[in-house]
């Protein structure tokens, strides 16, 4: 896996007898797992929600809203190459769009400072999809030929 050789080479050249084909398998494993409790969190925040908020409340109905048509079907068909679809051409256009308009109209009465930050993590993590996404797909094309 590409990126996470590059990240793990550096940290794994001082232990002795450890593959680097190993540790970046472990390490895509180790990200899809960080990925899918973050979904989870997201999905039991919601069902707290549910549970807490006063009936007939925006937010009891939204988090409802939530569980039923994000978190069970992200659930369902959860893998970390679905961070490719981040950066798809015609995924990145539309977001890209939505986020040039926002940037021109709601976010531009609160300052530059604003617009950078949303441009940078806008910008950041689809490189993280991507470099993530890619050595997802890599890892399963590698375990498919074995």
């Amino acid at each position: 896996a590409l990126l996470t050789s590059f990240i793990l080479h550096p940290m794994l050249q001082s232990w002795d007898g450890v593959d680097e084909a190993w540790a970046a398998t472990v390490g895509i494993c180790v990200v899809e797992l960080i990925l899918l409790l973050l979904i989870l969190c997201r999905a039991l925040q919601s069902a707290i929600t549910i549970c807490i908020a006063e009936e007939g409340s925006y937010r009891r109905w939204y988090s409802v809203q939530y569980v039923f048509w994000k978190s069970i079907p992200e659930l369902t068909s959860y893998s970390a190459m679905r961070l490719l679809h981040f950066v798809t051409p015609s995924v990145l256009k539309a977001d890209g769009a939505k986020f040039y308009r926002n940037s021109k109209t709601r976010w531009g009465v609160h300052g530059k400072c604003l617009v950078a930050r949303k441009w940078l993590k806008f910008v950041l993590t689809r490189l993280f999809c991507l470099g993530i996404g890619i050595d997802a797909f890599l890892f399963k094309v590698r375990q498919a030929n074995s």
